[in-house]
């Protein structure tokens, strides 16, 4: 099985409590966007992140070229390849934020195959 595409969706404003302090307003709305991976075999896997034009560049312009064709069984190889592969964007926030939407969804998808095949394999 390998991974074939990684789509991030629209995202989906979230209305919430305004929080004050003496400083500091926080908005009142939050955005939330879903990270699904796709493979050559017809599963998907599902991850959560933050909706935004930043995530939808780190994903889908940065961090897919790195996990496309990989099996996504072998979840330590992905990591490695898009946190190596992410030094010059920065390994803090948005960057970070980024890679752990793909690695969810990635970690989706492994617990989909388990229970396809009934059996249980060594989770890395």
């Amino acid at each position: 099985m390998k991974i074939t595409d990684v789509k991030l969706s629209d995202p989906v404003y979230i209305p919430f409590r305004q929080m004050t302090d003496a400083i500091n307003v926080v908005s009142t709305a939050r955005t939330l966007a879903f990270l699904q991976v796709f493979t050559d075999e017809g599963m998907t896997g599902i991850g959560p992140t933050h909706g935004g034009t930043l995530s939808r560049v780190l994903i889908e312009g940065s961090l897919k070229p790195y996990v496309i064709g990989e099996d996504p069984l072998n979840t330590e190889r992905i990591w490695d390849k898009m946190y190596w592969g992410s030094l010059s964007r920065g390994r803090r926030g948005a960057a970070i934020t980024a890679i752990s939407a793909i690695d969810i969804a990635i970690w989706d998808l492994k617990g989909e195959t388990v229970e396809r095949e009934g059996g249980i394999i060594a989770l890395s």
